[in-house]
C-alpha cells in the first residue's frame, strides 16, 4: 500500500483511471480491521488523493459515496477524518463544475456532519428561567 501511495503522488490520474479508487475502498472495507494501522492509513491517503480525480458524472460515484459514508463511522479516527476530507474534495469538484452536490449526501453525510458539529461544540448549555436566575448557566 505504501508503494501505491508513492505512485499516487506522481501518477494519481493513471491509478484512478485503472480503477484504483474502488479497489482501495474495497480493501479498506474488507480488510481494514486485519491490517496494520500504517497500511490502513496509507490506504486512506491513496483514497484521498484519488478522490481529487473523480468527476461528478463518473459512473462509480454512487459506490464511492456509499463506501466513504460507511468509513465516516470507522473506529479509527484517521480513517473517518480521511473520509470526511474525501467528501470535501468531491464537493469541491462538484461546485467547480457547477453541479449540484446532493448525490454526496445520499448515505447520511449531512447527519454525520451535524453530529460532528454538535460534538465539537461541547456539552449543550442548560437554560433556566425564573425569578432571580440567569437565562443561561
Amino acid at each position: 500500500m505504501s508503494v501505491l501511495e508513492l505512485i499516487c503522488t506522481r501518477e494519481a490520474g493513471a491509478v484512478f483511471e485503472a480503477g484504483g479508487l474502488n479497489c482501495v475502498l474495497s480493501f479498506i472495507r474488507d480488510n481494514g480491521c486485519r491490517v496494520h494501522k500504517d497500511t490502513l492509513h496509507s490506504a486512506m491517503a491513496v483514497v484521498s488523493r484519488l478522490c481529487t480525480k473523480m468527476e461528478p458524472q463518473d459512473a462509480s460515484l454512487p459506490a464511492c459515496v456509499e463506501a466513504l459514508s460507511t468509513l465516516l463511522k470507522h473506529e479509527d479516527s484517521h480513517v473517518a477524518d480521511g473520509a470526511l476530507r474525501c467528501f470535501a474534495s468531491l464537493a469541491d469538484r462538484f461546485t467547480r463544475r457547477g453541479v449540484d452536490p446532493a448525490p454526496l449526501a445520499e448515505h447520511g453525510l449531512v447527519t454525520e456532519l451535524l453530529n460532528r458539529l454538535s460534538n465539537a461544540a461541547g456539552p449543550a448549555a442548560t437554560t433556566c428561567t425564573g425569578p432571580g436566575t440567569n437565562n443561561l448557566l
